[in-house]
């Protein structure tokens, strides 16, 4: 699962982040100059809860009596419902972020000593951003799974 999240989920994105966070969340040591055995990365953890977040807000909008109605079966509705959980995952991942890089935990795993070289909170906005774009990624994927079902919004958006 470790794999398929680093080099599959996370990997096109990694760019928006920068290579010291990407390093970080894949579990970069700098000490024994590898990467961490399974159980010891972020990357697992963070994909879980973007697919999860994605599939609840999905399911939201497909089955909740608040959103299947006929009123709310309109393509923008959808659309804002996939970029809210979206902007949860942004947040999320921003916090994480910047959470890592303020408690040292960035440093002390890349070996960073020099305080100017650190990632900064543009870093961790370009992670944040990975998480809201795999996030509407997964969104639109459980659209086409889950919409079946849906009494009133099945053909929405497509």
């Amino acid at each position: 699962m470790e794999e398929f999240f680093c080099d599959f989920f996370y990997y096109p994105l990694a760019g928006l982040c920068g290579k010291d966070i990407d390093d970080y969340m894949a579990g970069w040591d700098s000490a024994a100059n590898t990467f961490y055995n399974f159980g010891q990365t972020s990357y697992p953890f963070m994909g879980l809860l973007t697919i999860g977040i994605a599939l609840v807000v999905c399911t939201f909008y497909y089955y909740s009596p608040l959103t299947n109605r006929p009123t709310f079966n309109r393509w923008y509705h959808w659309l804002l419902t996939g970029l809210t959980g979206g902007v949860v995952m942004l947040t999320i991942g921003t916090v994480s972020c910047n959470n890592a890089i303020v408690s040292g935990d960035v440093a002390r795993a890349l070996g960073i000593t020099d305080p100017d070289m650190l990632p900064t909170l543009g870093n961790c906005l370009g992670f944040g951003l990975e998480e809201l774009i795999l996030t509407f990624v997964c969104y639109v994927l459980f659209s086409f799974i889950i919409k079946w079902k849906s009494v009133n919004c099945k053909y929405t958006p497509f």
